[in-house]
């Protein structure tokens, strides 16, 4: 089922890659060859619960990153895993999320 629904996001035309790490930043999935980029998505996963405590956000469940020049980078965060997707910069943050909410619920991901 896991693997059907990262298959099924792939599939979507603006995304250009995926990396879904367990709770200890290990990676489960990766299709991102850009090394630094995956480490820097596994580093904003690990500190989303320093950047609750510190500003008082509460639960973070994404961090959206986007550039004028490049591709986005969206980074869901589950309790048990978590999935960062890199995005074609052209495509809305809105319109990424309703592609991939589906997804995420059954990668048990989001809104838990």
């Amino acid at each position: 089922m896991e693997e059907d629904a990262i298959d099924q996001i792939m599939q979507i035309k603006q995304i250009k890659g995926i990396i879904q790490t367990n709770t200890e930043g290990e990676d489960i999935v990766s299709t991102i060859e850009d090394e630094q980029l995956s480490h820097f998505m596994r580093f904003l996963v690990s500190y989303a619960p320093l950047f609750e405590e510190t500003a008082e956000l509460g639960s973070i469940k994404s961090i959206i990153l986007t550039s004028n020049k490049n591709d986005n980078l969206g980074v869901f965060i589950g309790k048990e895993r978590s999935l960062g997707i890199l995005f074609a910069r052209g495509c809305s943050v809105k319109k990424l999320y309703s592609q991939i909410k589906i997804f995420l619920k059954k990668l048990s991901i989001g809104d838990e």
